[in-house]
Parts: structure tokens; sequence; C-alpha cells
């Protein structure tokens, strides 16, 4: 009901990226040419009570839907590998 009152009720063409980036899920890194400085951070911009929703919601989905809870588990516990040159 929040996400449907937040994009009022999707009248405008919202892209899922768009979406994304509203709700505070989407990274942004600090670049200076070549040099990245520091950690990703969420946009200033996006809305944190929306993004405080979805984490609420994944978490009840985790808790009481098996699918979920396999999905969660899996992405947990795989081994992301770094590119290094």
């Amino acid at each position: 009901m929040y996400i449907i009152c937040c994009t009022n009720n999707f009248a405008g063409k919202v892209t899922g990226k768009q979406l994304a980036s509203y709700a505070g899920v989407v990274p942004f890194e600090h670049s200076s040419g070549v040099s990245v400085k520091g950690r990703n951070r969420v946009s200033k911009m996006a809305n944190k009570e929306l993004k405080k929703m979805l984490h609420l919601c994944a978490l009840t989905a985790i808790k009481y839907y098996p699918e979920f809870k396999d999905y969660f588990t899996r992405k947990k516990h795989q081994v992301k590998t770094a590119c290094w040159y």
C-alpha cells in the first residue's frame, strides 16, 4: 500500500531502475576520474521509509516462506570472487 501511495499509483512512466533508486536499494559509488573514494552509498534523495518497508517485507518472506529462505541462504553462502588486475 505504501508503495502505491509513494508512486501515485504508478501514474507516471516509472521504470524499475527509477523505482529502485527512489527506494534506496541501488548503491552509488563516489568516483573522480579513475579513483574510487570510499564505500558505495545510497542516494540522499532515496525514500528511507520505503526502503525500511521493503527490508521488513523481505525479512518476513524469509521467515515464513521456505522458497525465499532457501534463496536467501543460497545467496548468503555464495562465494563472491574479486577481480584483481
